[in-house]
């Protein structure tokens, strides 16, 4: 009787077995999803657009949907100096909107003009030009300007050779103007010029190379990208060679532009300034400047010099320092240090 029973028990377990089975297949199927996602490969956000992709930065869509405080920018634009070729900082602060790049609000400033109360500085484009669009890519920003930077003043004769240099000469300044303004402010490498037209649209499109150079053999070229110059910016290395070359010429109308009287109360009527400078006992023949360096407040330039004077027929050379300062965003020679180059032994009065 126990075979029976033991074939029985041996059912038993093989009807149970398939039961048990089934249970622990569904305990680890139940628990997989848990342990998959703590080893799979994390989800992937949205690829990051190309490096060559074009951003547009007029039209930035807004990236909050609650109000959010302006940033103030501290920048510096460039404008002219009186009308000298060059270009003289001033420093704006501006408030920048979350949904407004800092280079559309800069450029905008630019095409208005310096402050009423700079009379030294001067407007560069003409009046009405405007931003219709703004775009960067690898760098370069594209700037499409009105067709009001193309116009021309109204007594502008363009059979007038030396009117129409005048002319490319000023353009030439503004779009530097420009391009110093932005690669100071923003991680800008060059600029392209575009102009908008009727035709072209608001997107615009280059110009002819001739409308700012005069390149004769431009051959119907057009403007291509543009990088940024210092050459015309009055940096205190520029200014230093600007005050002596002008001393050396004998320009005293352009000197006296770059010349500060704050330590005399001052500055006196161009004729007296220039009558002094002109009986001056030493007067340069020619120098070797070096680049400088400025203090750690940005105030203050100091520069080794080579001079050879003139002084009763007969030239000596003399090695010193020189020292300029920043007044309104100009570099300029003290009246005192001035007077005591060119031989004055009393103070300026």
């Amino acid at each position: 009787m126990r075979k029976p029973r033991r074939v029985i028990g041996i059912l038993l377990i093989l009807l149970i077995m398939p039961l048990a089975l089934g249970s622990c297949q569904s305990a680890i199927t139940a628990s997989a999803p848990q342990n998959a996602a703590s080893i799979s490969e994390p989800t992937r956000s949205a690829e990051p657009a190309d490096a060559g992709a074009v951003v547009d930065l007029l039209n930035i869509a807004p990236a909050y949907t609650s109000p959010v405080p302006n940033v103030d920018i501290k920048a510096s634009l460039y404008f002219g100096y009186y009308n000298e070729n060059m270009l003289a900082r001033e420093t704006y602060l501006i408030s920048q909107p979350y949904d407004r790049s800092a280079a559309s609000l800069l450029i905008e400033a630019l095409l208005k003009g310096p402050s009423p109360a700079r009379s030294d500085l001067t407007r560069l484009f003409p009046a009405g030009t405007r931003l219709t669009a703004l775009r960067e890519q690898e760098g370069v920003l594209f700037v499409t300007l009105s067709e009001d930077f193309l116009k021309t003043p109204p007594s502008f004769s363009p059979a007038d050779a030396n009117a129409l240099s005048a002319l490319r000469a000023v353009r030439r300044l503004a779009l530097s103007s420009l391009i110093n303004t932005v690669t100071e402010a923003a991680e800008i490498d060059a600029v392209q010029l575009l102009v908008a037209s009727e035709q072209a649209g608001a997107n615009g499109t280059r110009i002819a190379r001739d409308e700012i150079f005069d390149d004769i053999n431009s051959g119907g070229r057009l403007l291509g990208v543009m990088y940024r110059d210092e050459t015309v910016m009055l940096t205190h290395a520029n200014t230093l060679s600007v005050v002596l070359e002008s001393w050396t010429r004998q320009n005293w109308n352009r000197l006296y532009r770059f010349v500060s009287y704050e330590s005399t109360g001052g500055a006196p009527a161009l004729e007296a300034f220039a009558a002094i400078m002109s009986e001056c006992p030493n007067a340069p023949l020619y120098y070797d400047i070096s680049s400088g360096s400025v203090s750690e407040d940005g105030t203050r330039a100091v520069f080794r010099a080579d001079i050879s004077w003139l002084n009763d027929g007969q030239a000596w050379p003399w090695s010193g320092t020189i020292p300029l300062m920043l007044e309104d965003g100009v570099w300029k020679i003290s009246i005192r240090t001035l007077l005591r180059l060119g031989g004055y032994e009393d103070d300026f009065s």
